[in-house]
């Protein structure tokens, strides 16, 4: 084994404690992930970037590049722009994903939906 799913799950939601959980992994040589975001979960709570960069988890992978990602606020998040929820912690919600000159529909199952969903013209 060489990679902890995360850190940060369930009653761990302090920096402190998460940080002596990464450096037990790293003693053993397994990478570790954590994740920002509010609570999404019944006990959870917000995981904000002071969290995170206090557990000093590290950079797993860089994220694949989306040929095109439009964005906007997520559906019932607090704020009024994009930038409001994602400075307290929470994802952007995600209205189309264009792969490779393709529009690739569905809703994300890691992402919520944006507040503005754009639609597609027939040219």
């Amino acid at each position: 084994m060489t990679l902890l799913g995360e850190v940060g799950l369930g009653s761990v939601k302090a920096g402190e404690p998460l940080q002596q959980m990464v450096r037990w992994a790293r003693k053993y040589g397994i990478q570790s992930a954590i994740h920002t975001g509010g609570p999404s979960i019944p006990g959870s709570g917000l995981i904000d970037k002071g969290v995170v960069l206090e557990a000093d988890a590290g950079i797993i992978e860089a994220g694949k590049a989306t040929d095109l990602m439009i964005m906007d606020r997520a559906q019932h998040a607090p704020g009024k722009t994009i930038l409001e929820p994602v400075e307290l912690g929470n994802l952007p919600g995600v209205g189309m994903t264009i792969v490779d000159g393709t529009v690739r529909p569905g809703r994300s199952r890691n992402a919520p939906p944006a507040t503005i969903l754009p639609g597609q013209v027939q040219v």
